[in-house]
């Protein structure tokens, strides 16, 4: 019976046995037979009737050493060796061996006389094949031969787990299957030269085994512990002692996430509500869950849940306000958290600067501000105090004339910690700074909005949105800073028993005070607020005109121009910072007289004075006018520290300024 005849009765004695013992998905393709063999379909063939080979009678004589007829041929490498010899003498290059179907391959001759070998590769025959050797004398004359034999190609292993390049955290689960028609007699896995121990699963036989077993990566086994790329090879041998290797390609992964915060850099200056972004891949999946911002390292209150963008989901984000942070913090650290599908957690932790400190806003500061100068053997020599604004403009509770100077002075002030050497502030943002003015003192200028009973902003309902304001709404107006220029009196005590500022050594030794900066005002110095003496801390009504003989300082304020009825007003600046931190300064109480010539005292018929701050309802979104807000001291705090070197000095609550 041929070999063809042969496969249709085993389907036809299938058939015949039913359905009821199908081999498992994940065994490899093959005949299950009603005992539970396998046996793996590698490919059957059959060879034919021998070929007619043709040639010439007198060709030369071949004679094939190896492999013997029907010979069963272990492993991929077929061992060709053939005896030719003719009295014209064998042309060498002529030499050849063809399997069946391939591209001839030149036989080399070796240093027995006659004698030619090739080794061929048979890694893809099945179970029989067919070599064709073939020969020219040096007269040309050809003669071939062909052998058949038999391949043994050694057990089939199929790796059923882990799968290819998957990645595992602690330990893998290994299973192996293993068959072979013939007959399995050894079985071995190894990671690199480390036999890993694996049992046989029952149920197995000699033709069809499952090997099991799992792998601990901290298992003592492996110095050091194993992580990253790995390779588990198995090697099994058959009776035939054919021998077959396989690997499988796996990674330990002992690693959290790649994490880069892309939103801030370290060291950077943040407040007021911000958004964290950060860039999370994991080759073995980002659990989304997972991924979220600590800010302060407070697990609990500063916890921000950053979600995966839609249009780019390596990309997190979330939203984090600030202010839940005090102004007593200063370097808070940003740290991203991510756990990958595995259990693996990675972070990037960045320290940030803090900025939640609202802007210093004074329409009425102090006059106790001085300058301070190194003088006369390094000694340090204070100034006269003055009023930082100038003299001239318009204090709370004062009675006030038509054209009436409003300045304002703003400072942007950073978070409150006093063993700081330094401390980063964003700076005023210029374009915030608004002076408004309200004559309906029924109504609250400025108000609480955020509940916490100090005032924060201006009350919305009377800030006016047209061109023109309707009763009841204020009068607002830009302000611009005024460039730091001039300089303080260091002409000597001022006498009055004023006190000499603790930071320094005695008062100027100068002759004779400085001049006014123009002819409208007495100030003689107008002052900044950070360290570079750049950022301008007085702001005015503009234009403001350096070299102009009266706009020097800005243009004052005309009550009647703008329709103001004489009596109780209440005027207001609000500022914010770069990282939109808001100041808002405590109401001015002015009693408006227009037959006045100047600035004086209140008279006797003002009665009381207006309240003019409110609180927002949140529920009702009105103002309550009748709950009055509290106003924040500005220089409630004190960064004044007389022990550093005192060009870095910076003292707001005494209003030291460096020289």
């Amino acid at each position: 019976m041929s070999r063809g005849s042969t496969l249709v009765l085993v389907a036809v004695l299938l058939a015949g046995c039913g359905d009821s013992k199908k081999p498992p998905a994940t065994w490899p393709d093959g005949i299950l037979n009603p005992d539970g063999a396998v046996f793996l379909d590698i490919g059957l063939v059959d060879l034919g009737a021998p070929p007619d080979l043709g040639g010439d009678t007198d060709g030369p004589k071949i004679k094939v050493l190896t492999p013997a007829p029907n010979q069963i041929v272990v492993g991929n490498v077929l061992k060709l060796s053939a005896e030719i010899t003719d009295p014209d003498g064998v042309n060498d290059q002529s030499v050849t061996a063809t399997l069946s179907g391939r591209t001839p391959t030149t036989m080399s001759s070796t240093a027995t006389p006659n004698t030619y070998e090739a080794l061929l590769d048979i890694s893809t025959i099945g179970d029989k094949g067919r070599v064709v050797v073939e020969a020219r004398d040096l007269l040309n004359k050809r003669s071939a031969l062909f052998v058949d034999f038999e391949r043994d190609p050694g057990p089939r292993i199929q790796f059923l787990s882990p799968a290819e390049d998957s990645r595992h955290k602690g330990s893998v689960s290994v299973q192996v299957l293993v068959s072979d028609p013939r007959g399995i007699t050894s079985f071995d896995l190894r990671i690199g030269s480390v036999k890993i121990a694996v049992t046989q699963q029952a149920g197995g036989d000699a033709k069809k085994q499952i090997w099991v077993g799992t792998i601990k990566f901290d298992d003592k086994i492996f110095s050091p512990a194993l992580s990253g790329s790995q390779v588990l090879t198995a090697t099994a041998d058959n009776t035939n002692k054919a021998k077959t290797t396989a690997s499988r390609k796996f990674v330990v992964d002992n690693e959290g996430p790649a994490i880069t915060i892309s939103s801030q850099v370290a060291g950077q200056l943040i407040g007021g509500v911000i958004t964290i972004s950060a860039s999370i891949t994991d080759a073995a999946g980002v659990l989304p869950s997972s991924v979220r911002a600590v800010i302060g390292n407070n697990l609990d209150t500063r916890t921000v849940e950053l979600k995966a963008s839609a249009s780019s989901p390596d990309l997190y984000s979330g939203g984090f306000d600030t202010r839940t942070l005090t102004q007593y913090d200063l370097w808070p650290v940003i740290s991203v958290r991510a756990s990958d599908k595995l259990g693996n957690e990675g972070h990037q932790d960045i320290q940030v600067g803090l900025d939640n400190g609202q802007p210093i806003v004074e329409l009425d500061p102090p006059t106790s501000f001085y300058h301070v100068r190194k003088g006369k053997d390094d000694k340090l020599e204070c100034s006269k105090p003055f009023d930082p604004v100038g003299p001239e403009a318009a204090n709370d509770l004062e009675a006030v004339p038509q054209i009436t100077m409003l300045r304002a002075r703003v400072e942007d002030q950073g978070n409150h910690v006093l063993s700081a050497p330094w401390v980063p502030i964003s700076l005023v943002n210029k374009s915030t700074v608004w002076l408004y003015v309200l004559d309906d003192t029924a109504k609250a200028l400025v108000v609480d909005k955020d509940g916490d009973g100090f005032c924060d902003d201006v009350n919305p309902e009377v800030v006016p949105i047209g061109s023109k304001p309707l009763p009841g709404e204020a009068v607002a107006v830009a302000m611009t800073p005024i460039p730091p220029a001039g300089s303080a009196d260091f002409a000597g005590d001022p006498g009055g028993g004023v006190p000499l500022h603790p930071a320094c050594d005695g008062w100027g030794t100068e002759t004779k005070p400085p001049n006014p900066l123009c002819y409208s005002t007495y100030a003689t110095a107008m002052t900044f607020y950070t360290a570079s003496k750049s950022e301008p801390a007085i702001y005015g009504i503009p234009p403001v005109v350096p070299t102009s003989t009266y706009q020097c300082l800005g243009l004052p304020f005309d009550f009647k121009a703008n329709s103001f009825t004489e009596g109780w007003v209440c005027v207001a600046v609000v500022a914010d910072d770069n990282l939109t931190n808001r100041g808002v300064s405590p109401p001015l109480r002015l009693w408006y007289d227009q037959k006045l010539g100047k600035i004086g005292p209140l008279p006797g018929s003002a009665g009381t004075p207006p309240v003019c701050t409110g609180t927002l309802d949140k529920t009702t979104g009105k103002v309550d006018s009748s709950k009055p807000c509290k106003v924040r001291n500005p220089r409630a705090t004190s960064l004044c520290d007389t022990s550093v070197e005192f060009r870095q000095m910076y003292c707001k609550m005494e209003g030291l300024k460096i020289d």
